[in-house]
């Protein structure tokens, strides 16, 4: 995307969206960007169209800066399965959750060809997402699935020559269902816990510090899905609400608390209170209707119209001038998007209706040496 968000055009040295070569299959919560500028994928793949081992194993693909694949056809195979969280080091090493076999992989130097021998966690880990630490070592966050059937886990690693050794780790009952996570610039780890509807942090050694949510005063936390730190070390958190049968998330919103630099969070604020109002930053509809592009309803002709243009938030992004990316990941009917009918037939498709961008809200930072983005769908 172009800075105003329309699609890349390949004007001026620019890629051309969509880029749908180098293996790309069911691009997961993990994109990054190496020192060197190539651009990692992890494919999560989605479905029937992803047996494992191959072909469609979840891979990885790779691109130059003008979108151009370096993969081949079939990405990078025989290593992780649904990949998921993609992060690079300064060394460029690609750091990458394997979903499919509950462990963390490691391309070394960016090369598929010399990865790192893998470190299995545990049976269910079903890791989510990994995040870089400025001395190189890497958080990543297990789920246990994306509802929470087995334990979450929030671990450190260190990378030295071929070996990976964890450094840390914390084990959380089942039902957490923890997802994406931020670094601030202290050091902790914020982590989004959408089982149980709290943000979770943790110091730099890895222990557990505080938990914020559960209650109306917590700045619109609901079942958080990932969190985002600005440039004034305060953290944003995107809510994707409830993810369970007969849920409606009326009121998609956005959560800004407190963050852990006294000298930069808001005077008389205490880590962990909330800045948004108790329903968060939310867009609303002014009574219209959403309507898709083609001006249909969200749900389609004749459905019930909805009145949410925040949807279901899976991340939220900060670019160089301040501007907040909220990635509208799923629509706001659980129901409809995901329940089969009778018939064995998924009514509709869960992926949401574009992107909210609330302009100049989020202090930036300085634009930074390894990019992740994660969340998009």
């Amino acid at each position: 995307m172009k800075p105003n968000g329309k699609p890349a055009d390949g004007l001026n040295g620019t890629p051309t969206s969509p880029i749908v070569s180098g293996g790309i299959l069911g691009a997961g919560f993990g994109i990054t960007i190496d020192p060197m500028g190539s651009i990692w994928v992890g494919n999560f793949g989605w479905g029937g169209v992803n047996p494992a081992p191959s072909p469609g194993n979840g891979s990885v693909s790779q691109f130059s800066p003008l979108g151009v694949a370096i993969s081949p056809s079939t990405a990078y195979q025989g290593g992780p399965v649904r990949a998921q969280g993609v992060a690079s080091d300064t060394a460029g090493n690609i750091w990458i959750a394997s979903f499919g076999t509950d462990s963390i992989f490691v391309f070394q130097n960016g090369n598929s060809a010399t990865s790192v021998p893998s470190l299995p966690l545990y049976t269910g880990a079903q890791c989510f997402d990994i995040q870089i630490a400025a001395d190189g070592t890497a958080w990543m966050v297990s789920g246990g699935g994306f509802t929470g059937t087995y334990e979450s886990n929030v671990s450190r690693f260190s990378l030295s020559g071929n070996a990976l050794t964890q450094i840390s780790s914390v084990q959380f009952p089942a039902g957490r269902a923890m997802k994406g996570l931020s670094l601030d610039s202290l050091g902790n780890a914020w982590v989004a816990s959408q089982g149980d509807s709290k943000v979770y942090v943790f110091n730099p050694s890895g222990a557990l510090i505080a938990s914020y949510g559960g209650s109306v005063l917590t700045g619109g936390i609901d079942g958080p899905w990932s969190t985002t730190v600005d440039g004034e070390d305060n953290i944003w958190v995107a809510n994707f609400g409830p993810l369970k049968k007969g849920s409606n998330f009326t009121i998609g919103r956005v959560t800004k608390l407190a963050g852990a630099n006294a000298s930069t969070r808001p005077p008389g604020k205490n880590m962990g209170d909330p800045i948004s109002p108790w329903t968060g930053y939310t867009v609303p509809s002014a009574g219209s209707p959403v309507l898709l592009h083609n001006g249909d309803p969200l749900y389609g002709p004749g459905a019930l119209p909805s009145f949410s243009p925040m949807m279901r938030l899976t991340n939220t992004v900060i670019d160089q001038a301040g501007n907040l990316w909220a990635l509208n990941n799923w629509k706001p009917s659980f129901d409809i998007d995901t329940l089969a009918t009778p018939a064995g037939k998924q009514i509709g498709n869960p992926g949401g209706d574009g992107i909210v961008i609330f302009v100049g809200l989020a202090p930036p930072k300085k634009a930074p040496v390894v990019t992740t983005i994660r969340g998009v769908r």
